[in-house]
């Protein structure tokens, strides 16, 4: 699970699953000011789960 704040703690997104056929979490196509500060929590689904998980965040055109 993904959610994103901003620099005063308000949530500005959340995400379980990007789409039905992909467990994953994630914004795509989100356009972010280059000043805008963010926290990112990153959690499971499941409270009792663990594991590994990758960040990945790309610069647009």
């Amino acid at each position: 699970v993904l959610t994103v704040y901003d620099a005063e703690g308000n949530e500005l997104g959340f995400n379980d699953d990007l789409t039905p056929d992909a467990l994953g979490s994630g914004f795509e196509g989100v356009e972010i000011p280059f000043d805008l500060t963010l926290i990112l929590e990153i959690s499971t689904y499941d409270s009792g789960d663990s594991g590994t998980y990758t960040l990945r965040v790309e610069e647009g055109a």
